[in-house]
């Protein structure tokens, strides 16, 4: 029933048919339902986004107008203050107030207020027309307006004339978005001024009693001049839900999420986002964020944190990529921690939302994360949420997450959304008896919120022998994006950490796991998850080499799995039997489960121990997981050739798989430094049905380059783009990027970073893939 969770007066069978239409609108992982363009007063105006639990808000802003305080309102957004806050005043007829408290679970009750930006001068100088949104002020004070604002809900005169007028700064953009204003001053009201959690708490930053006869245009009538015979602060409260004993968050109008959708430096709104979840800053660590523009036009991008504790958002930084341009932000350096970006100690995640600066042109990006801690370098691309449905996904998947003992493995998650979200983690494993085990815990996620749990806290995980290997599946339902992490550190053990990213949704039919290696002195181990629904699969493994092109070796025995169950394969023997292979050498494998039959798959790729370490100790990896499309434009946004070490370095490997069972394809390699400076490569044949290893390092131009400034351009990035045997049409591959990394002169390590696809994406299931098709 509506009535159990919806509150509503005056018009009740209008609200009431309104939230039900409107509060679906909030759930979508990319920004949905932007306003034209043509909806603005000038196309240059910043506009921000609210949404709330009744429904989503864009407001324009004129900071022609009123510069200051549309300066000061887009501070305290990007300062995540309103996020999380709720509307505390409506009067009928009148204004919809909002901006001056938050009350959540995380935070309790505070009232909002920025020292650092102070009360701002009164700009007053448009009328206060409905639809309009002004500030609140300080009765007889018209330079007092700090945090709060209120929309107009009628043209309010009185206001244009009272303590020298209430300053317009912005206003509501479209139909649908005033129908939200509409429906939460349609709202029942309730005087929640003697709740628990307020009562003490309801005085301004002097001390005073809030919205008193003293304070303001917040104790009149619409015509400014009688008396209101309210409650405190909190006597004209809006309500969604009825109560009764103490109030809760979910009792109030929440503005969920407040922020930027348009600069006022460009022409177009942010449509474009990727994702990471996987971020923590600590006196030890350094993480550094690289973005690409691979177009030939600017894009502005605008980073925003959203962390697992406390206050959830903080704008990191807005900054436009020149055309053809690679950008690298430090978001903290244990060496430097007093210009951190990010706060120490609480786990955030990282959305990169990114525009053209005109209307029209390209405006996706390529992100990835590195991170370097207890003498350990990981790195992975972001997921890109807005362009590519597919990965809007609401269940994630992992083949193969180290476990047991001396390892910690976190999952870690993100709230694409303004709702709060449930979430089970299945862990699957195998026990001492090769008998199937699941064990499985429940969360509840908050509105755009990132969390996660360490799985040695879940069931009998942290009791699993060293060196185990579990698959992990986390369904939510709400749009999340997960990733994984793995970190052994041990008195006898050199650190090891990797991080990836799951595979979305329902996993494969066929997947591509291009550059595995089984190294001397190491392992290798294929992890398969079935999460499909099927009854049982029969796995078929089949391993390509570039030294043998068309040359496809089966990977013996196969194996059938069950439902809901996973095994593995260490590949070291079967490798070896295989006169193509030999360890050390990368080969691309392809995993078929049959027609319908959906998984999951990845490679735990670990190198050896160093001496004197106890036997079967977890010495970690990398874990590669299978690809299950094929891209025409595949991007890299942390590639490195090392011309500092004196050591071996390390040693880069794009790899690239031709799925076309009955042609030659083409690749070209674009290299981007962060002065603008692109190398370009001559079109490279890659055979049908075989891989082909590019190393950066083999490029004279790209090592001339470096050279210029070691230290400034070993890093670059990447974009693969792939077409036919003339170059002139596109077909999609497979490619991804390892790093050998030899610098901490402790071991081999891998690094391994999966791409952001781009272009015509292809499931590998496509029929163009089947021997003897045409394209």
């Amino acid at each position: 029933m509506v009535s159990d969770r919806f509150y509503g007066r005056g018009r009740g069978a209008f609200a009431a048919e309104m939230f039900e239409r409107l509060e679906p609108r909030i759930v979508l992982a990319a920004i949905d339902g932007l306003p034209a363009l043509s909806a603005l007063e000038l196309d240059t105006n910043p506009v921000v986004m609210f949404d709330t639990n009744v429904g989503r808000v864009f407001i324009e802003l004129f900071p022609q107008d009123a510069p200051g305080t549309v300066a000061n309102f887009l501070e305290y957004v990007k300062r995540g203050q309103y996020s999380e806050s709720f509307f505390h005043r409506t009067v009928d007829d009148f204004i919809v107030q909002g901006g001056g408290f938050v009350f959540n679970e995380n935070e309790g009750f505070r009232q909002i207020f920025e020292p650092d930006l102070g009360p701002i001068q009164n700009e007053f100088g448009r009328p206060n027309l409905e639809r309009t949104i002004a500030m609140a002020k300080l009765g007889g004070n018209p330079n007092s307006a700090t945090s709060q604002f209120f929309f107009n809900l009628n043209d309010n005169p009185s206001l244009d004339t009272q303590n020298e007028g209430f300053t317009v700064f912005g206003r509501v953009i479209g139909e649908d978005s005033w129908t939200v204003v509409q429906l939460i001053a349609d709202l029942n009201r309730q005087n929640v001024s003697d709740q628990s959690v307020f009562d003490t708490q309801i005085r301004d930053r002097f001390g005073n009693p809030l919205f008193t006869d003293s304070n303001g245009f917040s104790t009149t009538d619409p015509e400014g001049n009688t008396p209101r015979n309210v409650s405190g602060a909190f006597g004209e409260v809006p309500i969604v839900n009825s109560f009764t004993g103490d109030i809760q968050p979910g009792n109030l109008v929440q503005l969920l999420n407040a922020q930027i959708v348009k600069t006022g430096d460009g022409t177009a709104f942010y449509t474009n986002m990727v994702v990471y979840p996987e971020g923590f800053a600590s006196p030890t660590s350094t993480e550094t964020l690289k973005l690409v523009n691979p177009h030939g036009t600017p894009v502005q991008v605008q980073v925003i944190a959203r962390y697992e504790f406390g206050m959830r958002d903080t704008t990191l930084t807005e900054i436009t990529i020149p055309a053809n341009a690679t950008v690298n932000i430090t978001l903290h350096d244990s060496s430097d921690p007093e210009n951190s970006l990010v706060e120490q100690f609480n786990p955030y995640a990282l959305e990169v939302y990114s525009a053209p600066v005109e209307s029209g042109n390209p405006a996706a990006i390529a992100a990835s994360i590195n991170r370097f801690d207890f003498g350990d370098d990981t790195g992975e691309s972001f997921v890109l949420v807005a362009e590519n449905p597919g990965d809007r996904a609401t269940a994630w998947n992992f083949a193969g997450v180290l476990s047991g003992l001396n390892a910690r493995s976190f999952v870690v998650w993100q709230n694409l959304t303004s709702s709060s979200a449930d979430l089970t983690v299945t862990i699957y494993y195998r026990n001492e008896f090769n008998a199937p085990i699941d064990e499985s815990a429940s969360f509840t996620l908050g509105a755009n919120r990132r969390g996660g749990v360490d799985l040695s806290t879940v069931g009998s995980i942290a009791g699993l022998p060293a060196n185990t290997l579990v698959s992990v599946r986390v369904e939510a339902n709400r749009e999340i994006a997960v990733a994984a992490s793995s970190f052994i550190a041990s008195d006898t053990l050199p650190p090891r950490s990797s991080t990836v990213s799951g595979v979305p949704n329902e996993g494969n039919q066929v997947s591509i796991i291009p550059n595995v290696v089984v190294p001397t002195g190491g392992r290798a181990v294929l992890s398969i998850l079935n999460v499909g629904g099927a009854p049982s699969i029969a796995i078929g493994i089949q391993a390509f080499v570039e030294t043998s092109p068309g040359n496809i070796a089966q990977i013996t025995p196969g194996f059938t799995l069950s439902n809901n169950t996973r095994n593995q394969l260490v590949l070291n023997n079967q490798i070896d039997n295989i006169s193509t292979i030999a360890r050390d050498q990368p080969f691309t494998l392809r995993i078929d489960g049959g027609a319908g039959r959906l998984f999951v798959s990845g490679v735990m790729i670990e190198y050896g121990t160093q001496s004197g370490a106890p036997a079967n100790s977890p010495v970690g990896g990398t874990s590669v997981h299978g690809l299950r499309n094929a891209a025409t434009v595949h991007h890299f946004a942390d590639s490195f050739v090392d011309r500092i070490s004196s050591s071996e370095g390390a040693r880069e490997v794009i790899s690239v798989y031709n799925p076309f069972g009955n042609q030659n394809v083409t690749v070209r390699l674009t290299y981007r430094f962060d002065d603008g400076t692109t190398i370009q490569t001559s079109l490279i044949t890659v055979p049908a049905a075989s891989p082909v290893n590019i190393r950066p390092e083999d490029n004279a131009q790209v090592l001339t380059k470096v050279d210029t400034d070691p230290e400034r351009f070993s890093n670059f990035s990447i974009m693969v783009e792939s077409f036919d045997i003339s170059g002139n049409n596109a077909r999609p591959v497979v490619a991804t990027l390892q790093r050998q990394d030899n610098r901490s002169g402790e071991m081999n390590r891998l690094i391994a970073s999966g791409p952001i696809q781009f272009g015509e994406i292809v499931p590998l299931t496509d029929s163009r893939f089947l021997p003897g098709s045409q394209a």
